[in-house]
């Protein structure tokens, strides 16, 4: 997390391609400026918490980003962010988002365990180093 005023974003954000952007100050300028200040670095994830209307404000609207920039993003851009879990309370929105997260980092498409066929895990082929328990009492 860092803490930073709108004019000092583009000095302290130093973002990498796995990094996930969350915004959600209160104010929409905040917000914008913060989306203005890292949209064209390569992050994986843009979270907007609110209303997807308040989003496309800030895209449209305030920062008036060009259509074919804003198609060249639009895929790494989440809003409203989480899931449609049926969250209500703080806590309940705070694991949709988590749970979006995930799903993203792990290129899924969220869907119930029991529509899966097979195992639940994927295997995973690595090398693996034989481990040893000793318990000695």
């Amino acid at each position: 997390m860092i803490h930073a005023f709108p004019d000092e974003y583009g000095e302290k954000l130093s973002l990498l391609a796995d990094d996930y952007v969350l915004f959600m100050s209160h104010r929409i300028h905040s917000d914008a400026a913060a989306f203005q200040a890292c949209y064209r670095k390569p992050v994986k994830y843009f979270g907007f918490l609110g209303p997807k209307q308040r989003t496309e404000k800030i895209l449209s609207e305030l920062l008036r980003i060009d259509a074919a920039s804003l198609d060249q993003i639009r895929h790494r851009i989440y809003a409203p962010i989480g899931l449609n879990l049926g969250s209500e309370t703080a806590e309940e929105v705070a694991l949709s988002i988590v749970a979006e997260l995930l799903a993203v980092k792990n290129n899924r498409s969220p869907k119930f365990l029991r529509e899966r066929n097979g195992s639940i895990h994927d295997r995973i082929e690595s090398k693996r180093v034989p481990v040893a328990f000793v318990c000695g009492i």
